[in-house]
């Protein structure tokens, strides 16, 4: 009764971003099938400015045990797969497990016997790991808890910590001279003798990036970044366009003189705080908000039930289920968890029910599609930086590489005519902190980020700058993060990760 149907809809010159989906599915199911007919509207839903968002929960490279325990919480069982399956997509990578111990809050009575509750907590995590048949290619490192080092808090040292390293390439180093912008003769020879190698890591290694890192170099941070840019640019020069989006720069002031150099090194930040390389749809503007399915029977119908799923015959949500077949029935766009779709994908209605003679039928109808129009707007929130308590000045615990990356893409943006970018610092602190920590972890980004930025657009001087910012309407926010929901509220990985900075960058162009 339902043949194939096809319907062209123009595209308006007006629409800046629009994706149709034409290709409409007939009714499927058994002979049965007769028995009802399926009409759709819309056949296609309109939507307003679409944003995509890039919002990975973000994975903390910590494992975290209850006081006196070296028993692996259930809770880590998921995590530690995907973790570690990202750790062995990367050949080159080796992993290290370190445990720790907390005299303030474990019934520990020695140095001994808490070094010993450390090893039996990285033993069980790498116990764990052989049995999932992730083999490791170190042996666990022991590390008890370090009295000179600035501790977590309380049972947060219960912990053990996975850190990726890169096995086969030692960082190269390259010293500058006293005079200023000048470079010993080892520059040349230290990057054509790296190149190869570094070649070689990032081919192999998806997700290993080069990290240069300027150490003391002035005390001009923009110009550090022009020192640091002639040993990117040599770099970017020999492996080529692809392979230079992996390299990233970093600038620290050291307080010691003699480190007025360069340091080429793996960088692994990606794998800590990115588990998810697919952007998801996070939310929509939409103009119709919902789409009804008519339903025409020809006998008396039982049991009859009503679901949407997707293309590929995944479940959505259940419209109805009851004794007799409906006249319609509408649906809001929503899953069953009350979450917007993902307006990319294509949606039908899903119709079982008894016939007459109780036999089953299953039928389904014409797929509804989505297009967008108006401004199509790209958001990515990345996490940035870690702290210990109480820490909010640059130290080993930030990754800066999001500055950079930002940066680039703020820089790269603004020679798209039309590109309207908005970049939000967000600083987060722990209940236990004092106010506004916040706020000073935030700054430290913003001010990051603007060098970065200014060290691409060349513009030194600030006041230049901040018009050409003006120009290519960029524009930077500070707000504090809303508490994460994706941790349990008493978890002590809650309140590590409340020490975060997350930078959210939303680019808008109506070109």
């Amino acid at each position: 009764m339902h043949g194939r149907r096809k319907f062209f809809l123009p595209i308006k010159e007006a629409f800046v971003y629009q994706i149709v989906l034409l290709v409409l599915f007939p009714l499927v199911g058994t002979l049965l099938a007769g028995e009802v007919s399926i009409s759709v509207s819309p056949e296609r839903i309109r939507l307003g400015s679409v944003s995509v968002q890039d919002t990975p929960c973000p994975i903390s490279p910590y494992v975290f045990f209850e006081p006196g325990s070296s028993r692996l919480p259930v809770r880590f069982f998921d995590r530690l797969e995907l973790f570690v399956g990202r750790i062995f997509e990367n050949p080159f990578l080796t992993l290290r497990l370190y445990g720790y111990y907390s005299p303030d809050v474990e019934p520990v009575f020695s140095i001994s016997e808490g070094r010993a509750l450390a090893v039996a907590r990285a033993n069980a995590v790498n116990d764990f790991l052989r049995e999932k048949r992730f083999s490791l290619k170190s042996s666990v490192i022991e590390s008890g808890y370090d009295f000179g080092y600035q501790p977590f808090l309380g049972d947060e040292n219960c912990r053990v910590e996975l850190v990726p390293t890169l096995v086969q390439f030692n960082p190269r180093v390259i010293y500058a001279s006293e005079k200023r912008g000048k470079w010993r003769a080892n520059a040349d020879a230290v990057i054509e003798s790296a190149l190869d190698e570094i070649r070689e890591i990032l081919c192999s290694n998806p997700d290993v990036d080069i990290l240069l890192t300027g150490y003391n170099l002035d005390t001009n941070t923009v110009f550090s970044l022009k020192m640091v840019n002639k040993i990117y640019k040599k770099l970017c020069k020999g492996l080529g366009k692809k392979l230079s989006n992996r390299i990233k720069v970093s600038v620290i002031r050291s307080g010691n003189t003699r480190d007025r150099k360069i340091e080429i090194s793996p960088c692994t930040d990606r794998i800590l705080f990115h588990p998810n390389r697919e952007p998801v749809v996070k939310r929509a503007e939409i103009i119709d908000t919902s789409v009804t399915f008519r339903l025409k029977k020809k006998n008396n119908l039982r049991r009859v039930s009503a679901s949407i799923e997707d293309t590929n015959g995944r479940f959505i949500i259940n419209l109805y289920e009851g004794d007799t077949l409906p006249e319609a029935v509408s649906w809001n766009l929503r899953d069953y968890k009350g979450a917007l779709v993902d307006p990319r994908e294509e949606y039908r209605l899903r119709l079982r029910y008894l016939s007459p003679d109780s036999q089953l039928a299953t039928i389904s109808s014409s797929t509804v599609s989505f297009s967008f129009r108006g401004v199509l707007s790209e958001e990515e929130r990345t996490v940035a930086g870690l702290w210990k308590p109480g820490e909010y000045i640059a130290s080993s615990n930030i990754i800066k590489t999001g500055c950079f990356e930002v940066a680039k893409k703020l820089y790269d943006g603004s020679r798209v005519k039309g590109m309207r970018q908005i970049v939000t610092i967000e600083g987060s602190q722990s209940d236990e902190e004092p106010d506004k920590l916040w706020r000073k972890r935030a700054d430290g980004f913003v001010e990051c980020v603007r060098n970065y930025l200014m060290f691409f657009s060349g513009k030194e001087d600030p006041l230049e700058f901040d018009s050409w910012l003006i120009s290519k309407g960029i524009t930077f926010e500070v707000s504090q993060a809303i508490p994460s929901a994706c941790f349990e509220p008493d978890s002590p990985e809650k309140s590590v990760l409340s020490r975060c900075v997350y930078i959210h960058l939303q680019r808008e162009t109506t070109r």
